[in-house]
């Protein structure tokens, strides 16, 4: 549930609690008050502010500033020293610290210094992927704040970045060679947004020039490309005013460069690209950057239409949805771009609103599904859109914006553009308020709209609130709109002039909500509660109603609310009552009869309502006047006189209360209920037997409650009471029973930590300076500049008392723990648990006296810069120390602890509960300073949460109200103090990390779970204290009889989680990983378990350095400026020759480590779950910046043939590393005829005097003219004259040595489509290229032992065999690692093993099994893409036989190999030019289709597809003969060679795209239009016109249209461009045989092609033809189709709604067009159809696509009709008339279902019209019966407001009808 996190009730931070609040209390309270915050300040960036409100502000400048100075210096000598890690990580730590703690707290010079430095850094070439990423993250947070730093202070290059992203996508990286850090390129990504502002004037056109040439629409390289645009480009242009000084806008921007020309791709590609979601992205970061300079006007009716495609809303023909592409555009790009384009002459807001009116009832709770999660997130990244645009352009604070300019005036969005907005998404929202689902985001939205427009979005849901009031039976209906009350709550109370009139509602809400607090249901009354706590904070309640008189000028308004207030006391007291009532029902008893009293711990409910009462009664005392609170405690007192409640639940939340009272007014609440309490305490018992553990009984457990609550109070209020508490605790710490002495404990602890920790005095006042009349302070925020905050700081007298406590308690057990050791007494099990217990309350009480130790520091990592942490300021001048017997009280108790450990282990080791304990006390004694880190989390979680619910996003971070910004300065006090934990490791540190290790492999796992966790915290807190367990650790791998199981278990489990095996350090590596190998072995589960997760954890081991990278000297330099002492040359010599040396030792360690796993891997005697693990260990060597051992390779190498399946794939893939090191580079050259594009604007940017295209120019008169969004390409995509060299041709193929080593190869087929890259494309001749034939003594070592294996023949026999194994039936698939290897093979060393291998290809493709087949695909393709470089005499007489291999392997295929021979096919093709593969371009073309059987016929168009797909648009001619050849076969007599035929066609025609004002993109494939009329002709006998033909004829044509309706259907599914026009040709065809029963498969074919029609996105020409088929098809013969065709508009017009409704595109005529279709067909004879078109003349008046203005009409025709034909007449029976008359009836009963969740003014009258028709003949009566039946269902939810629509009259009617008539009437 969640609360706010007002005042927990945990005692951590009970103290810090509102303290006494009444500072006028005669104690000795040393009160610290901080008015407000100083007046000047230095000249830093950004300071963090609430710093000058912690109460020892004063000594905080001189802190940081020693502490930035230290910083400085340390950093800079780390960096001069060349000492990367341990030095420059731990300083850039700190850095990050420091800007924790402090902000920006320095200098602007030095903000710059750093980000260069880090920057250096980060750009250094081999630097370690791991550092990458700590100087990525210092980089995101130097960077964060845009607005201190201008472009003119920083210039951060975009190259490094870019070569850093595309280096881990390298092959290294793929491969497993170069690990970078899981979560990098996140950060990477978000530090080049952050980098994007100081890119430099000429970054657009160098990173244009460096993607162009990948704009090849047919590659995925294209949306790499444009996702590299989308992340790179910068989006805004400034200069700098010479003149003013200010930054404006640019006049000459550089994005028109690029715009026109991303957005004519996108245009010619229609078809949903994969990238256009990264160009939108682009987009509406541009509309977002350049308002208003952009003129979007021609896109927006189409950027729409493509938004609304990607909500992803089903509405399929037929409910048939087809798997087209989805539109992968990100709701927050689209978002923003919609909210980015509404300026004064934008259509924007026009097009939203149409779009909404279509969408909104998808919001409705009842129309929720799959899409819904989509639309709830669109309109809620819409608000948030919208909301930030508002707060930049009325509320940021001009120093935020700083150098940003701002936007035009003429720009900015106007009041009334707001209203229009906040009205489209109303009834959106408001159904989502109702939603079960997504109430959560309902309230947030409403959070931001109602700041927005409060006088739209608050009375509807005060009103829900009402409504759902009066019904009982609906709860979800109340606590929907008690959420959404919550979440508008400022709004409400301080909306400002839009809407005067609601604060007067909060009284009414406060009241009205009250009987929601009920104990039956426990989810409502929490809601209740929070929208109390919520209201409480925002509203003093003071009674008011004395300033009526008083207060001149009130208005009426003002004068209700004051009248109102006088209820408040009321309400408080009212609220009390329904707490009491809650308390009586929470007794545990009442709760849960069937377990024991002892072991009742409260049920997540149970604490829940505590929290709540709590936390709410809290907030509400807290703003409560004095007369209020006085009654209040009067009250509570007079209920709880006399009164025992049950302990465990009741009890605690009736002490919670009083623990708020005492807060709110100690000096009246303690004498009353404190020194009562301790007397009765005191005489229980004296009464009770303490010594045995039977329950104590309610009234002594009861009291114990109270008094430990009574407690949480600052310490000078309760100084008087001690001596009472000592007295109670001397008895209460002797009781046995459990629960008693947790209760005793709780009591000392709470009494110890009010007394030593200082906290807030007052929290209560909702403004600092309050106002004369309080109705003013309602819901005002606070002001960081007046917080006037007050500090309780404890003093001597509360030190004094603690010391005492202490002493006496925490003393006794010392010396009775120390008796036990000497064993001069023998306390039991649980007098020792207790006694440890007693002493962990007394540390966490008093953590704040308690001083850490101070010892010389070890640091066990060799460092030559400081690596002392600091203690930072966190206290007042003086700090209290307590001390136990005169020395360090935590060093003490280490030492005790130590000695107990020793004694348990060896008398008592089953005593987990006690050892458990210690190792409680150690973790305190180590962390616990003031507050651990985990309340610190919690509390700032807290913190976050409430902040979200009670902040106002409009009006941005200054407006926060008080209470949190209190709570943000505590908050900050208790970030030092962790901050603080961070101490030095000394010996005390050492003794207790071996104890813990100890305990950590212990025996019982109890023990050793905590031991090890509480460990890991610890080595997590001290960098490279790893080392001091170590000694103690490995030892328990190794397998001696010494070591037990239970330590061997617990020392794996220490090295797993604390990430051992992947600590930086050869040293540990060499020792850790052989160790673990040749570890004891156990079957035992939980061993094996892990083992494996062992070695699962060492595959993601990084690369760990071994030779750091040189630092550059721009570093260096940087260095210099930063160090005020640098070190003297000397040591800096030294220094890296010390490095130097460490990279060698690193070297010698690394081949250490590898020889010693070889040699155990060497062994026969390892069990073979070791031996895998040592192979993982292996491959985890395995580098790219170091040669692989050669001794490691062999052992790989001859695991190619290892038993193991597992031992085969890694060696595998080890084997292709190896070969990929050792590969040899292959030379390019430039050659002559790629020229660059002789246009005005040369392809790469190097652009003369001339306006660049599509740049902003400046007519005539100097006015400014907007940025087009016309198509402006730079060249001619697709075919040109320059790259005509690239096509496959016959002219083009080589067939001998010299022209096969012509330079004209491009194997890239993306290169040369658009622009030309500057790169050299070309390889050098095969004389140039590295030797094939070397003998073994020319190879590297490496290769040696790998072609030495190859060369023995029965090792390739072993291993093919293997490969030709079966794995796992029907899993088993092209494997991309074999085909790796082998490849690597062949590329490497020709074809030396050629010959071994061809008799085992031969051999494999003759065999029908599965496997053999499998591995035979894997060597062919392997062999033909390593043959890449080969010289033309080895290749020529390769595909001598491996042509007839491929013949043989196409004869044998199976149905379950016809994939992997694709792949085989595909990959071969795959980035190879065709003119080079002439032999497999021309075998696959070698007459695909023979009829040797569909499979086979089948499976050969399949492969061929997988040639020629890859070549995309370089096979012209190929596809030419392809088509030539198939044409015949169209109609072919198989079903599944048709299918494949229509892929086939797909790959055809998928070059044939249209580029604006550049035309076709396809110069010599086929095209479509063409192929079209050529077998058109063969589809006329299918006309319904036709003359019958004779069946074979038929038949034919059915099988054809069949053919074609495949392709339609896959070409709308992959292709890249809009649908051609001439498709529609087919729409009639298919509309008539889509029910076609004689074949169902026909049927189903043409349905899906349908669909897919009917879903895909038009462009505008595409409308009017679709429309003119459509018209045709109304009116055919058979009613099927007419009903079909109805059907398919209804779906086309949905899916591109935008278009037809846009008022831009003028689709007017479009419109009536379909409207008279509709009608028209709603007078069609068969029923079916008319039908049919009443359910989309519904849909149509549902989407308002016939907008409201013209439904009148409409329906007057309708009755028209009814009156012209009334059944009256005599004509009345004939058919006609009857026809007309049901149609009309069926248009009304249309008109009532449109609104299902409405009820518009015309519809009461026309229900009632219908009524009166329920007595024609059928079938008029049912069909109006089914429409009121189906009004009443969706009505019936909300009727309470749908009724108001109708008159008294008119329900009495409607009751009529809609209740059916009383069977005995």
């Amino acid at each position: 549930m969640e609360m706010l996190s007002s005042h927990s009730p945990s005692p951590l931070s009970s103290a810090s609690e509102s303290a006494g609040e009444d500072s006028a209390s005669n104690l000795s309270m040393d009160m610290h008050v901080i008015p407000g915050l100083p007046e000047n300040r230095g000249d830093y960036q950004k300071e963090l502010l609430y710093n000058h409100y912690l109460p020892y502000a004063g000594q905080l400048d001189s802190d940081s500033c020693t502490w930035l100075e230290q910083i400085k210096l340390n950093l800079s000598q780390a960096v001069l020293l060349r000492e990367l890690r341990p030095g420059v990580v731990t300083w850039m730590s700190r850095l990050t610290a420091y800007i924790n703690l402090y902000g920006f707290k320095f200098s602007k010079e030095d903000h710059v210094h750093f980000i260069k430095l880090t920057w250096e850094l980060f750009t250094t070439p081999k630097m370690e992927p791991r550092l990458m990423e700590v100087f990525a993250r210092v980089l995101l947070c130097l960077l964060k704040k845009r607005s201190l730093l201008t472009p003119e202070d920083l210039v951060l290059d975009w190259r490094p970045l870019y070569d850093i992203y595309e280096d881990m996508s390298s092959h290294f990286a793929t491969m497993n060679m170069k690990i970078y850090p899981q979560d990098f390129e996140k950060s990477l990504k978000l530090l080049i947004k952050l980098c994007r502002y100081y890119f430099p004037k000429t970054a657009t056109q160098e990173i244009l020039s460096e993607f162009r040439p990948y704009f090849c629409p047919h590659d995925g390289i294209m949306a790499k490309a444009v996702a590299y645009c989308a992340l790179f480009l910068p989006t805004i242009f400034v200069t700098k005013n010479s003149q003013t000084e200010k930054w404006e806008k640019s006049d000459a921007p550089e994005y028109p460069a690029w715009l026109g020309e991303l957005v004519g791709f996108w245009h010619s590609c229609y078809n949903t690209p994969f990238w256009e979601g990264s160009l939108l992205s682009l987009l509406a970061r541009l509309a977002e950057d350049n308002m208003g300079q952009v003129d979007w006007e021609p896109e927006t009716p189409i950027m729409f239409q493509r938004i609304m495609s990607s909500l992803g809303l089903p509405v399929y023909y037929k409910k048939l949805g087809v798997g087209l592409k989805m539109a992968v555009l990100s709701t927050s790009s689209i978002s923003r771009w919609i909210v980015n384009t509404i300026t004064a002459s934008s259509s924007t807001l026009q097009h939203l609103e149409v779009m909404m009116n279509a969408v909104n009832s998808y919001y409705h709770p009842t129309s929720e599904g799959r899409y819904s999660e989509k639309l709830v997130d669109f309109i809620t990244k819409l608000t948030s859109s919208f909301c930030s645009r508002l707060h930049k352009e009325r509320f940021e604070s001009p120093k935020k914006r700083s150098w940003l300019p701002a936007n035009p005036p003429e720009h900015l969005l106007t009041d009334s553009q707001i209203v229009q907005f906040c009205q489209m998404l109303r009834p959106a929202i408001l159904n989502m308020a109702m939603s079960k689902k997504y109430i959560e985001h309902a309230r947030n939205i409403l959070q931001v709209l109602a700041s927005i427009r409060p006088d739209l979005f608050i009375p509807p849901l005060i009103s829900k609130l009402t409504s759902s009031l009066e019904t009982l039976t609906e709860p979800h209906k109340f606590t929907a709109a008690v959420k959404c009350i919550c979440s508008i709550s400022r709004s409400l109370v301080k909306p400002g002039p839009l809407y005067p009139e609601g604060p007067s509602n909060v009284i009414d809400i406060l009241f009205s909500v009250l009987p929601g607090i009920d104990c039956n249901d426990i989810k409502k009354t929490m809601i209740v509660f929070q929208l109390i706590s919520i209201y409480a904070r925002l509203v003093p309640l003071s009674d008011l109603s004395s300033f009526i008189s008083v207060q001149p000028n009130l208005t009426a308004l003002e004068k209700k609310i004051c009248q109102q207030s006088a209820k408040f006391e009321s309400f408080v007291l009212e609220f009390m009552e329904r707490c009491f009532s809650l308390i009586e029902n929470s007794t545990s008893e009442h709760i849960r009869q069937e377990q024991a009293t002892s072991d009742t711990q409260m049920s997540n409910e149970e604490s829940s309502i505590n929290m709540g009462i709590v936390s709410c009664f809290d907030s509400v005392l807290h703003q409560a006047d004095e007369k209020i609170q006085i009654s209040a405690i009067n009250k509570l007192e007079s209920y709880l006189k006399g009164r025992i409640l049950e302990p465990k639940i009741a009890g605690k939340i009736a002490s919670g209360m009083i623990r708020t009272c005492a807060k709110i007014s100690p000096q009246k609440v303690l004498p009353i209920f404190l020194p009562h309490v301790c007397s009765v305490l005191k005489i229980c018992f004296s009464d009770t037997d303490l010594s045995s553990d039977q329950s104590l009984g309610d009234e002594i457990m009861f009291n114990m409650v109270l008094l430990s609550d009574l407690l949480c109070l600052p310490g000078c209020h309760l100084v008087p009471y001690i001596p009472l508490v000592e007295e109670v605790l001397q008895s209460a710490l002797l009781v046995q029973n459990k629960e008693g002495h947790m209760l005793a404990l709780t009591i000392l602890r709470h009494a110890l930590h009010s007394l030593s920790h200082p906290c807030l005095a007052e929290r209560s006042k909702i403004v600092s300076n309050p106002s004369s009349f309080p109705l003013n302070d309602w819901g005002q925020p606070s002001d960081l500049t007046n917080l006037d905050m007050k500090w309780y700081i404890p003093g001597q007298p509360e030190f004094d008392q603690v010391g005492r406590l202490a002493d006496i308690f925490l003393g006794g057990q010392m010396v009775c723990l120390e008796q036990f050791i000497e064993g001069q007494n023998n306390l039991g099990k649980d007098e020792v648990y207790r006694c440890l217990k007693t002493i962990s309350s007394i540390i966490i009480g008093c953590s704040s006296v308690l001083s850490p130790w101070s010892e010389d520091p070890i640091y066990h990592n060799t460092t030559q810069v400081e690596f002392v942490p600091r203690k930072h300021a966190a206290t007042v001048s003086q700090t209290w120390d307590y001390q136990y017997k005169g020395q360090n009280t935590r060093r003490g108790l280490v030492e005790l602890m130590g000695r107990l450990v020793d004694k348990m282990l060896k008398d008592r080791e089953d005593d987990t509960k006690s050892l458990n304990a210690i190792i409680i006390i150690l973790k305190l004694v180590m962390f616990q300073h003031s507050i651990s880190d985990e309340s610190f989390e919690k509390h700032s979680k807290n913190f976050y949460q409430s902040k979200s619910k009670l902040e106002v996003k409009l009006f941005g971070s200054k407006k926060h109200i008080r209470a949190i910004l209190l709570d943000r300065i505590l908050l900050q006090h208790e970030k030092r103090l962790v901050e603080n934990t961070h101490l030095s490791f000394t010996n005390t540190h050492q003794t207790i990390f071996s104890l813990l290790v100890t305990l950590a492999t212990s025996h019982y796992s109890k023990v050793r779970i905590q031991g090890q966790t509480v460990l890991t915290k610890a080595l997590k807190s001290f960098p490279y204290s790893y080392h001091a367990i170590l000694s103690q650790v490995i030892p328990y791998l190794s397998p001696s009889p010494t070591v037990s199981h239970e330590q061997f278990k617990g020392a794996l489990y220490v090295i797993l989680q604390n990430q051992l095996l992947v600590k930086h350090n050869w040293t540990l590596q060499c020792e850790l990983w052989p160790a673990l190998v040749t570890a004891q072995h156990s079957e035992k589960p939980s061993i094996t378990a892990l083992v494996k997760s062992i070695t699962g954890y060492i595959h993601s081991v990084d690369n760990w350095t071994i030779h750091w990278p040189g630092i550059p000297d721009s570093v260096i330099s940087l260095g210099k400026v930063l160090c005020k002492l640098p070190p003297a040359e000397q040591t800096i010599a030294t220094s890296m020759a010390t490095l130097v040396k460490r990279g060698q030792e690193n070297m010698v360690l690394y081949t250490r480590l590898v020889e010693s796993l070889c040699e155990q891997v060497e062994k026969a005697d390892l069990h073979w779950r070791h031996y895998n693990t040592s192979l993982t260990m292996l491959c985890a060597m395995l580098r790219h910046d170091v040669q692989f051992p050669v001794r490691a390779t062999t052992i790989f190498t001859n695991n190619l043939i290892h038993e193991n399946i597992l031992v085969r794939k890694a060696s595998l893939h080890v084997i292709d590393c190896v070969l990929k090191q050792t590969k040899r580079p292959h030379p390019k050259i430039k050659i002559p005829e790629i020229k660059r594009h002789p246009s005005p604007v040369h392809a790469n940017g190097d652009h003369g005097d001339h306006v660049l295209n599509g740049d902003i120019a400046t007519d005539v008169d100097g006015k400014q003219v907007l940025a087009q969004l016309t198509s402006q390409l730079l060249v001619q995509p697709g075919e040109r004259p320059d790259n005509k060299w690239l096509q496959y041709s016959t002219a083009n193929r080589p067939f001998d040595e010299q022209s096969y080593d012509q330079p004209r190869f491009v194997h890239k087929t993306h290169f040369g489509f658009y622009v030309w890259p500057k790169e050299e494309l070309v390889y050098a001749p095969s004389s140039e290229q590295p030797k094939l034939d070397r003998k073994e003594e020319e190879m590297p070592e490496a290769e040696q032992v790998i072609f030495r294996f190859f060369s023995k023949e029965e090792n390739v026999n072993k291993l093919v065999e293997f490969l030709s194994l079966e794995n796992k039936k029907g899993h088993d698939h092209f494997d991309a690692e074999r085909f790796g290897m082998f490849k690597a093979l062949f590329r490497n060393f020709g074809d030396s093993f050629l010959a071994s291998i061809r008799s085992h290809i031969e051999r494999l493709v003759c065999d029908h099994r599965e496997s053999h087949q499998r591995a035979a695909s894997e060597l062919l393709a392997a062999i033909v893409r390593g043959s890449k470089h080969w010289p033309y005499q080895k290749v020529e007489p390769l595909w001598g036989w491996v042509v007839p291999a491929i013949r043989q392997a196409l004869t044998k295929v199976s149905p379950e190999t016809q994939r992997d021979w694709g792949t085989c096919f595909a990959t071969s093709s795959d980035s190879r030019d065709p003119n080079r593969l002439h032999w497999l371009m021309e075998v696959a073309m070698e007459e695909p289709i023979r009829s040797q059987g569909s499979f086979i016929d089948a499976s050969r168009l399949y492969m061929l597809q997988g040639v020629v797909a890859q070549q995309r648009w370089r096979v012209g001619e190929l596809l030419q003969r392809l088509l030539l050849f198939l044409k015949p076969f169209l109609n072919h007599p198989y079903h599944n060679v048709r299918s494949r035929l229509g892929a086939v066609l797909t790959n055809i025609f998928a070059l044939d795209i249209v580029f604006e004002g550049q035309g076709n993109a396809s110069q010599t494939s086929p095209d479509e239009t063409q192929f079209v009329e050529e077998i058109f002709p063969g589809l006329a006998c299918l006309a319904e016109d036709s003359p019958a033909p004779d069946s074979e004829e038929r038949d034919s044509a059915l099988r054809l249209l069949q053919t074609l309706s495949k392709w339609v259907s896959s070409s709308i599914a992959s292709n890249l461009g809009p649908i051609k026009p001439h498709m529609f040709k087919f729409l009639p065809l298919m509309l008539g045989y889509e029910w076609y029963d004689t074949d169902p498969q026909i049927a189903r074919d043409c349905q899906t092609s349908l669909s897919c029609l009917s879903r895909t996105l038009y462009n505008t020409t595409l409308l009017s033809p679709m429309l003119e088929v459509v018209k045709t098809t109304t009116n055919a013969s058979s009613w099927k189709t007419r009903v079909s065709t109805l059907d398919f508009l209804q779906a086309v017009i949905f899916n591109n709604f935008m278009l037809l409704c846009s008022d831009q595109l003028n689709h007017e005529h479009l419109r009536q067009e379909i409207v008279q279709l509709v009608l028209h067909s709603l007078n069609d004879n068969q029923i079916e159809v008319r039908v049919k078109a009443a359910q989309v003349l519904g849909g149509l008046v549902h989407c308002q696509f016939l907008t409201p203005p013209q439904y009148p009409g409409i329906i007057s025709q309708f009755q028209k009709t009814l009156k012209t034909h009334s059944s009256k007449k005599a004509s009345a029976s004939t058919r006609l008339h009857m026809t007309l008359r049901h149609g009309a009836v069926l248009g009304l009963c249309a008109f009532v279902t449109a609104f299902p969740h409405t009820v518009p003014n015309f519809v009461p009258s026309l229900l009632v019209y219908l009524g009166d028709l329920l007595h024609d003949k059928q079938p008029i009566p049912a069909t109006i019966k089914k429409s009121l039946q189906s009004f009443k269902r969706t009505h019936q939810d909300n009727w309470a407001e749908h009724k108001e629509a109708f008159t008294e009259d008119q329900l009495i009617d409607l009751t009529n009808l809609l209740v059916s008539p009383s069977y005995y009437a």
